[in-house]
């Protein structure tokens, strides 16, 4: 979940995450989270446990949790989730 110490660390919420040398990643998806955990039942109301993190000379153009059934058939307990990013010029 977005306040869990290793997505504290990764996205620099953390302050023993590191001596700052490096840019921390950014979440993909911002608050209010998206429910990504289902259970097979199709609930978006879910945690948002699943995480699209980027860093570096992009930027992020549109992101989307994907809540859709094959033949009513849910390949996964968790939504699958999808990102476009650009090059940052």
């Amino acid at each position: 979940v977005p306040d869990s110490p290793c997505h504290m660390i990764f996205t620099g919420q953390n302050q023993e995450s590191g001596t700052g040398k490096s840019r921390p990643f950014q979440n993909a998806f911002s608050e209010p989270f998206p429910g990504t955990i289902h259970k097979f039942t199709g609930n978006t109301k879910g945690e948002h446990i699943d995480w699209i993190l980027y860093r570096g000379g992009i930027m992020k153009k549109n992101c989307k949790v994907i809540p859709d059934a094959i033949n009513k058939i849910y390949p996964s307990d968790h939504f699958p989730l999808i990102a476009s990013f650009i090059w940052d010029a």
